[in-house]
């Protein structure tokens, strides 16, 4: 027999079918129930919700997220608005951020129609490391107190140079070991922060559980802890896949699992 009973005057499926409620069993949908059939189960003195205009439907299970980095994007300073140099400078030097980590930029939508280089940057940010993620998620903009801080001497494929000066642009290879050096240094504060913000927005979506892909080669270990530390304080159920090529660490954390991406469909 059931656990409980949702009701809803939205339905799941077409109105034909009268499918009006859901019987759940130990956490599961177990099965559609008629308006009669949900009354005679309360009957029964099971536990009956009735959700009102709602809608019902089952809880979705998302196979393949990277929790951190997906809240990280919702928590740092978004550059989506922004049309152009002006009203991007302006955004960065408003913000308290430091080191100050900015997503979501896409050159195309502005009216220079290009990134901004990392001088271009200093100018209007001379005193806090500046890091602009690209939408891609795969290439970035640093002023030059990022590339003291985390570039160094950095040379080689996937560092822009112009003249023999870098740009200040970042992809590929380079893109991600720098930004692992720039995540390593993160507070775990900020952290904490952004995996809750990401597991709220997935809840909100409908998300029950998720798999998250956590760690990697440059990341090492850090996060997947961090993630187990913070795992049963999120809205939806977890399972970490870390990233991490050595069996020997994944066990050490006591996960039966490990996993990660395969990049098939490339990046520009």
């Amino acid at each position: 027999m059931f656990d409980v009973i949702f009701q809803a005057r939205g339905t799941y499926g077409t109105a034909s079918q009268g499918w009006t409620a859901v019987g759940v069993t130990r956490g599961r949908v177990a099965a559609w129930l008629s308006p009669s059939e949900a009354q005679d189960a309360a009957r029964a003195r099971i536990p009956l919700w009735d959700l009102g205009d709602t809608f019902i439907v089952p809880g979705l299970w998302d196979a393949h997220v990277h929790l951190l980095a997906t809240g990280l994007t919702l928590t740092q300073l978004d550059l989506s608005p922004v049309a152009n140099f002006a009203e991007l400078f302006d955004l960065l030097r408003r913000s308290d951020d430091d080191p100050l980590v900015c997503c979501n930029f896409d050159e195309t939508r502005l009216s220079e129609g290009r990134a901004p280089t990392a001088r271009e940057i200093d100018a209007a940010v001379p005193d806090r490391p500046v890091i602009i993620i690209r939408v891609d998620l795969h290439s970035m903009v640093m002023n030059s107190r990022a590339w003291d801080m985390w570039g160094g001497d950095a040379v080689g494929p996937g560092i822009d140079l112009d003249a023999g000066r870098r740009t200040g642009a970042v992809r590929g290879v380079a893109f991600e070991k720098i930004r692992a050096a720039i995540q390593r240094h993160l507070d775990p504060a900020v952290k904490r922060r952004a995996l809750a913000a990401a597991a709220a927005a997935a809840a909100e979506k409908g998300v029950v559980a998720l798999c998250a892909l956590e760690g990697g080669h440059e990341t090492g270990a850090q996060d997947v802890t961090l993630l187990g530390e913070c795992q049963s304080n999120l809205p939806v159920e977890v399972f970490v896949w870390p990233q991490i090529p050595d069996v020997p660490v994944v066990r050490r954390l006591g996960l039966p699992r490990l996993g990660g991406c395969i990049l098939v469909d490339g990046s520009f």
